[in-house]
């Protein structure tokens, strides 16, 4: 779990992210869902409700028209592309994982061993970096905030949602994100958006509202 939750997945985001806008990025994270209802059928031998299988054909009808235009601007970008993919495909595979383990031993001290095997996992590749870097308040803060909010606190969340309402449901909440990356992306980073991907994350937005209906 602390390979396909953390340090597989937060290795290929900021390698992908060399190749694509960070909207872009984010806004394909709210694929997760499709990953999480995959695994969850497999491991379970059970299809999801009639609500979850039409807002996870809406999901990826949404994913595709937010990643189609990007796949004409070249070669390095469809590979970003990929990258963001099979990342949120570990993410669903760790959703459903944590489940079981949350449910009997809570989600703190399975964030907190996950986050420790991980921190051994990814020294390898950040240390070289760190001895090459200088430091500076500023990207520290940022980090800071990043790990604190959008690691901890958000996983914490998620894991806790998942074990109450199950994997697929549990991770719905990450349509959003693409919503909120799209908005970001534009106003912090100048990002260029186009009109079928905001189409795109409309779609999203009907999925998540869809998917968050519970089945008899």
């Amino acid at each position: 779990m602390s390979v396909t939750w953390l340090a597989f997945p937060m290795t290929l985001f900021p390698i992908a992210q060399q190749h694509i806008s960070s909207s872009l990025a984010g806004m394909l994270n709210g694929g997760i869902p499709i990953f999480a209802a995959i695994v969850a059928t497999i491991l379970l031998r059970r299809l999801p409700g009639r609500n979850q299988l039409l807002a996870l054909g809406a999901d990826i009808v949404g994913i595709g028209l937010i990643g189609l235009p990007s796949l004409g601007d070249g070669r390095s970008s469809a590979i970003g592309i990929l990258l963001v993919i099979v990342a949120i495909a570990s993410y669903g595979v760790a959703v459903n994982l944590s489940v079981p383990l949350t449910q009997k031993y809570g989600a703190t001290p399975v964030f907190w061993r996950c986050q420790l095997i991980s921190v051994g996992l990814t020294a390898p590749f950040g240390i070289p970096g760190l001895i090459k870097s200088d430091f500076g308040w500023r990207p520290s803060l940022f980090l800071v905030s990043l790990g604190v909010f959008g690691t901890a606190v958000a996983f914490l969340a998620m894991v806790t949602l998942a074990a109450r309402v199950g994997a697929t449901r549990g991770s719905i909440i990450t349509y959003v994100e693409a919503v909120i990356a799209l908005g970001l992306g534009v106003v912090l980073r100048h990002d260029h958006v186009r009109l079928i991907e905001i189409v795109g994350c409309a779609i999203i937005l009907g999925a998540a509202w869809m998917a968050g209906r519970a089945d008899r």
